[in-house]
């Protein structure tokens, strides 16, 4: 598990299933061990292997986390890892960034809600995905789960609303202080998010 990228020491228990399922379905095809092994630690040891999912990043002393998860399940496996290597590195604050299309039910908005406040950051992000309201109204999906988040108990000045992804980046960049932990479910603005962050500058002295 150590060497393989994807696996990040065993705290993405997701992608250990993963790789125990992919090592499962090549063997059985007659794949040779020695070709598993050097599929599975070769792969995402580069952020081109699988951009945006899974990507760890540090930078000025900020580790960023920049994953798709779009559901429930899939956000919990992601809430999960990122609060392991968040534990692992105590001692900053955590912020995580979280946007979805409006076609989700409000079960299934609520069940995002529950694992961000699972995760215990000290700081939501919540956006719009421009385009992808699909019949709710604007600002419909951050502010339902605004009210999701303060009924857990997050303070609204905690909760802040932002217009997509890259705004949401944006202030998390003017917001980060070394030691932070930042998550950001990326949808559809991967290159201009990952271009943002590749040219920060580091944390503001303010």
């Amino acid at each position: 598990i150590n060497s393989i990228p994807a696996c990040h020491g065993g705290r993405a228990t997701h992608n250990v299933e993963n790789a125990l399922a992919a090592a499962a379905l090549t063997h059985s095809l007659g794949i040779s061990l020695d070709h598993i092994e050097r599929g599975l630690t070769g792969f995402g040891a580069e952020p081109s292997d699988n951009p945006g999912r899974c990507d760890l990043v540090e930078m000025h002393g900020v580790r960023f986390l920049l994953d798709f998860g779009h559901n429930p399940h899939g956000l919990r496996a992601i809430l999960e890892l990122a609060r392991g290597l968040f534990d692992d590195e105590p001692g900053g604050r955590m912020c995580i960034t979280l946007g979805q299309a409006g076609d989700r039910s409000n079960e299934d908005l609520r069940g995002l809600a529950d694992a961000v406040h699972e995760t215990g950051p000290a700081r939501v992000m919540l956006r719009e995905v421009p385009g992808y309201e699909r019949g709710r109204h604007p600002r419909e999906v951050p502010e339902f789960l605004t009210q999701c988040l303060i009924k857990h108990g997050h303070p609204p000045t905690s909760l802040t609303i932002h217009n997509n992804e890259v705004d949401a980046m944006d202030a998390v960049l003017k917001w980060a202080q070394p030691g932070d932990f930042i998550v950001h479910l990326v949808h559809i603005d991967r290159t201009p998010v990952r271009v943002l962050l590749d040219g920060w500058k580091g944390p503001s002295n303010n």
